[in-house]
């Protein structure tokens, strides 16, 4: 079951990352955006592919963080439920 879990998380990320494409953003931040290769146009090219990533690392914060905090509460569950039927049978 773990397997399909984090396979499941991967396949989140890596629909993300077809979206956001941060490995070819950071391969070509120093480029300007559509060949403008005037001062204005580089620096607006620069500052949209800092955003780019700042964005992209964010979201896959977030996603990485809920997949953990829901894989965590999956394993939580099974040995919440042990020690309360423990707890019931005790008493």
């Amino acid at each position: 079951m773990t397997s399909w879990f984090w396979h499941r998380a991967g396949d989140s990320i890596g629909a993300f990352d077809s979206t956001l494409a941060l490995g070819p953003t950071l391969r070509n931040i120093t480029k300007p955006l559509f060949q403008d290769f005037t001062l204005q146009g580089r620096m607006v090219g620069l500052l949209l592919r800092i955003c780019r990533i700042l964005l992209a690392l964010l979201l896959y914060s977030v996603i990485s963080i809920f997949w953990l905090i829901l894989y965590t509460a999956w394993i939580g569950i099974p040995i919440i439920a042990t020690f309360a039927l423990v707890s019931v049978f005790r008493s």
